[in-house]
């Protein structure tokens, strides 16, 4: 609309600033993205050491890929992407944030080699060159986003698996805890139950004591009465064989017979009986 650029080259012109928005938003927002999320610097002795040599590495190899002009030769091969071996060590041993910030790093040194016509996208015409480092770009973050998107999955479950298997690990403490809580509680219960058993054991002898002395005393006049039974139906006896000889009046003797073989013996039977069930 000013006259800087003619009309004809309107496409050429809206495609160069459209891969130039889309680009700065493909690259710079996850950047940005990731450090508000996550802004404080958590590495410290080892870690951090790793970190500053990983970041060291892909600036160097930015810088030899870059940077430093090649011989014609070497100038055919695509070099552009020998950093991408540093560039997915980060992913895999950080994490997102980490990595997007080494795709942003190797893309500004790429962008400012080119503009100063070094490395693999100083040769060509503009538009030639535009789209290989266009090309490259998007390469690197969408690998960068990809890489430290996974680890981050990945990391994320390992943390879900830990925080499972330490709630597991709880709830078997407890488990454990509440069984032998139980086995105490039941120990107790048995070793109440033992007293018990040995009370009522104790009792029980005490009690056949009992029965043993009872039954003993109580025999003895049975056997007493028993004996003196026998010796009551002996005499019985004796006595019929006396009466048998003697003189009696018919009536006396016919109540003397009934009263030695029925009334008599018949009374003993029941003694002998009665003694017999106690017995």
């Amino acid at each position: 609309a000013a006259g800087l650029v003619p009309w004809s080259a309107y496409g050429s012109v809206w495609w160069v600033w459209w891969m130039g928005d889309t680009l700065g938003i493909l690259i710079i927002a996850p950047f940005l993205l990731a450090w508000v999320a996550q802004p404080r610097l958590e590495w410290r002795g080892r870690r951090l050491g790793e970190f500053v040599a990983l970041f060291t590495a892909l600036g160097l190899m930015g810088y030899l890929v870059f940077w430093i002009p090649l011989p014609s030769p070497a100038s055919q091969y695509p070099l552009a992407y020998a950093a991408f071996p540093v560039l997915i060590g980060a992913a895999l041993r950080f994490g997102l944030r980490e990595t997007v910030s080494a795709a942003l790093l190797l893309s500004g040194i790429a962008i400012w080699g080119a503009i100063h016509d070094r490395g693999p996208f100083s040769t060509g015409t503009l538009d030639e060159r535009l789209i290989a480092l266009n090309a490259f770009l998007v390469i690197t973050e969408i690998t960068a986003l990809l890489m430290g998107a996974v680890t981050a999955e990945e990391r994320l479950s390992r943390e879900r698996l830990r925080l499972a298997h330490d709630e597991l690990e709880g709830r078997v403490q407890e488990r454990t805890a509440e069984l032998m809580l139980s086995n105490i509680e039941l120990r107790e219960v048995n070793d109440q139950l033992s007293g018990r058993t040995v009370e009522l054991a104790q009792k029980n002898e005490e009690v056949e004591a009992i029965v043993t002395l009872v039954s003993r005393d109580f025999r003895a006049p049975l056997q007493d009465l028993q004996g003196f039974s026998k010796e009551l139906e002996t005499n019985c006896r004796d006595l019929g064989v006396q009466l048998g000889g003697a003189a009696l009046p018919p009536a006396v003797e016919s109540r003397v017979q009934t009263i030695l073989k029925d009334g008599i013996p018949g009374t003993l039977r029941f003694i002998t009986a009665s003694i017999a069930k106690f017995q």
